[in-house]
Order: structure tokens, then sequence, then C-alpha cells
């Protein structure tokens, strides 16, 4: 099979298609022949190591030392069930599967053989197989934190940078959580508290999300900064405490 091997830690250009032997499923793996993938932030920390200091020694001894010790990165599947272990039930050939295994990676190529019990589930049939890939990654951890958050009724969600994979994905369950648990009152997600642009990013009007965005930031900007100059005029110290939960 032909894979996109890491041959260094940097940019893209460290990673090369080359042709590697194709793997084969053990007794609690699935085979999964790939239709589409994705490249997630986390791709591109371990490839790059884009972290600073004892992080990024810490790193190199996990991931390797002159090259990600694995070779072929990528933690997001989609694709087609072609061989499954001796004691796997959970799944069989033909199945159509998503999801994401973050310690096993390896879908930069045309296969990748995965523990059954990774977060895979099979793909909904109005999903394409890209569509299908977008969500594990973003999903999966916005999830796991706006779990964590256990939202009361009346609260406000504060999503700091809701433009990427995580962020809309938690203004997204942010929603839906109002409408399954806060008794039909939603909490108000957002991108900076007092900016209500949920609504907007929902229904995928994006430019407008961030046209209102701006503005907002603009025009809190320009108020502190006039708040600012007041107090240092009248030699006060300024401190102050933003209680994003409320």
């Amino acid at each position: 099979m032909r894979a996109a091997v890491c041959t260094a830690y940097g940019p893209p250009e460290v990673l090369h298609l080359r042709t590697v032997p194709d793997p084969r499923p053990r007794d609690k793996e699935v085979c999964i022949r790939l239709f589409a993938t994705a490249v997630t932030a986390s791709d591109c920390i371990v490839r790059g190591l884009k972290l600073r200091g004892i992080y990024r020694l810490l790193m190199r001894a996990a991931f390797g030392i002159r090259a990600p010790r694995k070779g072929i990165i990528g933690m997001i599947a989609a694709g087609e069930i072609e061989s499954v272990g001796r004691e796997v039930t959970s799944f069989k050939p033909g199945d159509q599967v998503f999801g994401m295994n973050g310690f096993r990676a390896g879908t930069y190529a045309e296969k990748v053989c995965w523990p059954a019990s990774s977060a895979l589930a099979l793909r909904p049939a109005n999903f394409t197989y890209e569509e299908s890939a977008a969500l594990p990654y973003g999903g999966l951890i916005a999830s796991f934190f706006v779990r964590r958050l256990k939202l009361q009724k009346g609260q406000r969600v504060l999503v700091y940078g809701a433009s990427g994979a995580i962020g809309t994905s938690a203004v997204q369950l942010a929603r839906n959580l109002g409408d399954r648990r806060l008794q039909h009152r939603e909490p108000r997600a957002c991108a900076v508290a007092g900016c209500d642009i949920g609504d907007r990013l929902h229904e995928g009007r994006l430019h407008a999300g961030r046209q209102a965005l701006r503005r907002h930031l603009r025009r809190r900007w320009q108020t502190e900064k006039c708040e600012v100059n007041a107090q240092r005029r009248r030699g006060t110290r300024i401190g102050r405490t933003i209680d994003v939960r409320r």
C-alpha cells in the first residue's frame, strides 16, 4: 500500500509518499481500508515538534528522537472494514466506519489496523466519508469538556475561539444540551462573552458571525482602553475578575 511517511520533524515537506507493507490485524484488531482522513492540530504538533523546553524533550522521548517512531501519523479514520481479527465480534468485513485513535495513529495511508475497542462507529448513511472524517477530532474533544461543565438551567457558555474543529463542535453540543437537558432553555453559546453569534455559527453563516465578532472586539477594546487611560490618570491600580460561567 502507499502511505505518507514522516521522515523527520519539521514542515509538511518531511512527509514522503512511499510503498509500505500492508498491515495485518491481530486477534483483537480490525483492518480499515481508508477513503478519507483528517489533518488535525495534534498531527501538526507531532510532525512539527511544536512544543518548547522540557516538553519538547519529553515528546522526542515518547514519539522518537529524530523522527516519529511509527513513521505514519494521522489519528482519524473513515473507511470500510476489510478484515477482522479472530476475537472481534463488534465489526465485520464490509462495515463502513469512522472514528479516532490518538495512540495508534497510522491513517496517512491506504489501510490501518486498530483495536476494535477504539473510538469507532458505523458511518451514518447520510454522511460521506469526508464528512465523517471531519467529526471525530473536534467532536470528541469538545464533548469531553462540554460534559465536564455540567451545565445548569439558564447558564451561558463561553466558547473562546469558536471557529476551529473543537470550537464549532462545542457550540453545537451546547445548543444540543440546551434542547435536551435544560428544560428547553438552551445555553447561550458565543465566541466572546456578550457577543451572541452562536445562532449564526449554528446556521452556517460564518461570515456574518465573524463580522459580528470583529465589531464586538473592536468596541470592547476601545471601551477598555478608555477605562485603562482614565484609571491611570487617577493614579489607581486596575484589577478585575470576570466570571465566564454566568
